[in-house]
């Protein structure tokens, strides 16, 4: 076997060389051509134009015609007015205005005065004196025969005192009523003894009536009254034999 010549191993070499060399090339030749395969088609398919729907349009609605009623305008004529000024007429107060006198006041036709004056301009004082009717009260004691005392009978605010001189009231309000100008009876004590009832009975009269005939018929009318009563159809039997009446006092002066 010859030995190898000096130029030998170069020759390898660059053969190897050459071997990578070409091996380079065919690969970046495929992928050349993938990328250009790919770019065709991604060109391809942006290239193809956009599909486009047609547009729907619906059918147009006819709506039938409408017929509006005939309008009739109605004229109301308001009747004239006439306004009527009456004439103001200033009438001027009498002289008699300024000799109203002692309070007397002018109406415009007269004066209008004050009592006890009197005349055509208050000038003068009535004689005449208008006096109230006056009270005039009597005492009177009467025994209840047919009722009991009860303790609670002294006191003027228990209920069986107020019970009591309500009853009692009615009744002698039927006796003494009889008797001219009696008014009213209030009871001022319930004493024991069956019942003993202390009480006023008051009469009005006019003053002028008020005299010593007065005080003594009347005192005389209240006796027989409750005399009579003993024998009448009343829820209280009155002891006639136990009966006391008295004047006490009138409202008019000097009695």
């Amino acid at each position: 076997m010859s030995a190898p010549s000096p130029g030998q191993p170069s020759r390898r070499i660059k053969g190897l060389l050459t071997s990578q060399a070409l091996l380079c090339l065919l690969l970046l030749c495929v992928n050349s051509q993938s990328g250009t395969t790919m770019t065709s088609e991604a060109s391809t398919a942006s290239s193809k134009p956009p599909t486009t729907s047609p547009p729907t349009t619906p059918p147009p609605t006819t709506s039938p015609p409408t017929t509006l009623p005939p309008t009739t305008k109605r004229t109301t004529t308001s009747p004239p007015t006439t306004t009527t000024t009456k004439p103001t007429s200033t009438s001027k107060a009498p002289s008699a205005v300024n000799k109203c006198q002692n309070g007397g006041t002018w109406t415009g036709t007269e004066c209008k005065c004050v009592s006890p004056f009197i005349g055509k301009f208050c000038e003068s004082a009535s004689e005449t004196v208008k006096v109230e009717n006056v009270t005039n009260t009597f005492g009177a004691s009467v025994k209840i025969g047919n009722e009991e005392f009860k303790p609670a009978m002294a006191d003027n605010q228990s209920t069986e005192f107020k019970n009591f001189t309500r009853d009692f009231k009615n009744q002698m309000d039927q006796i003494y009523g009889n008797i001219d100008g009696y008014d009213k009876v209030i009871v001022k004590e319930l004493r024991k003894g069956s019942i003993v009832v202390d009480h006023e009975i008051m009469f009005v009269l006019p003053p002028e009536k008020i005299t010593e005939d007065f005080i003594s018929n009347t005192q005389s009318s209240i006796q027989d009254e409750l005399e009579a009563s003993s024998s009448g159809n009343f829820s209280f039997q009155i002891n006639s034999s136990f009966t006391t009446v008295k004047f006490e006092k009138s409202d008019a002066d000097g009695k």
